[in-house]
């Protein structure tokens, strides 16, 4: 059986590319989402580095992951989701162990953030994106669970990075999470191309620009901007503000560890409520961003650390939405034969969010002195994020109150007799042809 045959949607084959995007995502997250511990790590390590430069640093891992969407996008859409991912894994572990070798402060912002950003941004496209080829019936489970892995990752590193610090010192730390991101390159190995993908491939466009003038997804960018600014400033002063409360290290990397719990079990729930309420999943992304944002502004407002840790598990829960609904809101946008370049659009509204995100907690901080302020500030931005999504709501619900979609029959005469020709107008916001079916 070659490639082809075997790799075909919702087939066995398709289970091992959503296990393989599982832990390619989870090296990725576990590298990216704690960049709050390595922040701690850099303020002690580079005390005469300004508050501005650190938080910036830290925040460049996330910003250019999100930011090198669309060169993802050209190259999954040129190459495929098989060298795309291998050639972003390469870079994204050759750069982290590199790290081992800085000898200062600036060398960090060019192998910690810039180099490993650009491959991050790079792999997760295509991991993303076969998972989207390879399924068709389980494929809103299939991208509300492979997400998992970016925070099931989180959690594993949330725990082992203080403890690889302690022992191996920041470099040892970083070379030995270099090591493990090289078993990205062998992931994507796994994701060979499906059938009916590659003759399309071959004949479409490096990238879909036409996208970009639906108002909608222009909205649902913007929208991503706040999101993404919002989370950054609480993801990247989270430990610090745990530890300025007098509650020590330890419960901060718990407070990571617990959130990359809370947040798979969201994923897994909403999963599972996906398959048998089948809800509508835009709707659902906006009502849960909006409890996220509101449990961001009561974490610094309460000092006991149970109400902390749970407020972080709600923030968690919520926030999973990010995940695979964020997936299927694209879907709805753009079309399922837009969907990586709609994911790497979508990418570019995440990296300018986090791009901001490290001069603004930086500034912030610098301000007033308290860490509160990002809380503050960030959860009102995610709550403003989801007010935006109102349009795109109204337009969910006004398509299900539109009646039977009017289909049009053509009867045609042809030599090997009568055929039927329907046509289904479109009502979508992607930009594609009306639907054609001969029978």
């Amino acid at each position: 059986m070659d490639a082809t045959e075997k790799n075909k949607a919702d087939e066995p084959w398709s289970f091992v590319v959503a296990l393989a995007s599982f832990i390619g995502q989870a090296i990725l997250g576990g590298y990216v989402y704690t960049n709050g511990i390595f922040y701690t790590i850099f303020k002690r390590e580079f005390p005469d580095a300004s508050e501005v430069a650190v938080s910036w640093l830290c925040s460049l891992p996330i910003t250019l992951w999100f930011i090198m969407g669309p060169l993802g996008s050209m190259v999954t859409n040129r190459f495929g989701c098989r060298l795309c991912t291998v050639a972003g894994g390469l870079l994204c572990s050759s750069s982290i162990s590199l790290c081992f070798f800085s000898t200062n402060f600036y060398s960090l912002f060019l192998f910690y953030g810039l180099f490993a950003g650009v491959g991050n941004g790079i792999l997760y496209v295509g991991l993303v994106t076969a998972v989207n080829r390879y399924f068709r019936k389980y494929r809103l489970a299939a991208n509300i669970i492979t997400p998992i892995g970016l925070t099931s990752g989180m959690a594993v590193y949330a725990a082992i990075v203080p403890q690889l610090s302690d022992v191996y010192g920041w470099r040892g730390a970083l070379l030995i999470l270099g090591g493990i991101s090289f078993n990205i390159c062998a992931l994507g190995c796994l994701l060979f191309p499906t059938g009916e993908k590659q003759q399309q491939n071959s004949n479409r466009k490096i990238l879909n620009l036409s996208i970009l003038k639906d108002h909608l997804f222009q909205v649902f960018v913007i929208q991503c901007i706040f999101c993404n600014l919002s989370s950054s400033l609480v993801f990247l002063h989270l430990p610090a503000l745990i530890i300025s409360f007098g509650l020590g290290t330890s419960t901060g990397s718990m407070a990571l560890t617990l959130y990359g719990i809370a947040n798979c079990s969201g994923k897994i729930f909403h999963s599972i409520i996906g398959c048998i309420r089948k809800p509508d999943p835009t709707i659902l992304y906006t009502c849960s961003l909006t409890i996220c944002g509101t449990a961001m502004i009561l974490i610094p407002t309460i000092r006991n650390e149970l109400w902390i840790i749970i407020l972080v598990c709600i923030v968690a829960f919520t926030y999973c939405v990010t995940g695979g609904h964020n997936v299927e809101v694209i879907l709805y946008l753009v079309g399922e034969e837009n969907i990586s370049d709609g994911l790497g659009f979508g990418q570019v509204g995440k990296a300018m969010g986090s791009l901001l995100a490290g001069p603004v907690a930086g500034l912030l901080y610098s301000g007033t002195k308290l860490y509160s302020a990002s809380f503050y500030v960030g959860g009102s931005m995610m709550i403003f994020g989801c007010l935006l999504m109102i349009p795109i709501v109204k337009k969910i619900i006004s398509d299900w109150r539109k009646p039977e979609r009017d289909v049009e029959v053509v009867y045609i005469a042809s030599k090997d007799g009568e055929k039927n020709i329907t046509l289904e107008p479109n009502h979508s916001n992607s930009a594609t042809q009306p639907m054609l079916t001969v029978t």
